[in-house]
């Protein structure tokens, strides 16, 4: 099977963090390489350029089905898969939620990404397992952090 992240044992890469667009801008530029007219029709469709393509770009494009940012997200929702697959078996999890800006990919990477964490985890642990992608947004993170505070100044008080 192709090597997804490309980063072997012993290589420098290996124990670096994971990149926060899973590889998928770096992907769509490899793709646009090959094909000079999926190309052209990609940067027409997202008014971009070869520099200029973010997340946003390539949601946009899939949203139009686009075949080469539909294909690179598919190649990033396994790639996101294989590493929940992994905590999900180590950790038994109930429920993970996705979110980064990723809530943006639609239900087809939501499937691709449940479907390859089947794939690769124990049956047991997946059997009720809820993959879902975050109601909150972009506002997770600031929500997240006012609930600390929130929690270290009422725990001051009791």
């Amino acid at each position: 099977e192709e090597d997804l992240f490309n980063c072997n044992i012993g290589h420098g890469c290996f124990l670096k963090r994971w990149e926060a667009d899973l590889g998928l801008i770096q992907d769509v530029g490899a793709l646009l390489e090959r094909d000079p007219e999926g190309a052209k029709q990609f940067y027409q469709l997202t008014s971009s350029s070869r520099q200029t393509i973010g997340l946003n770009e390539i949601f946009t494009a899939a949203r139009s089905h686009n075949k080469i940012a539909l294909e690179a997200l598919m190649i990033a929702a396994k790639r996101l898969g294989i590493k929940i697959a992994y905590l999900v078996n180590l950790l038994n999890p109930e429920v993970v939620v996705i979110g980064g800006g990723f809530e943006e990919a639609g239900p087809e990477f939501l499937n691709k990404v449940s479907s390859t964490v089947k794939e690769w985890a124990f049956r047991e642990v997946t059997e009720d397992l809820r993959i879902s992608y975050s109601s909150l947004r972009e506002n997770a993170v600031a929500l997240g952090a006012a609930s600390l505070v929130t929690q270290k100044i009422f725990a001051g008080l009791l």
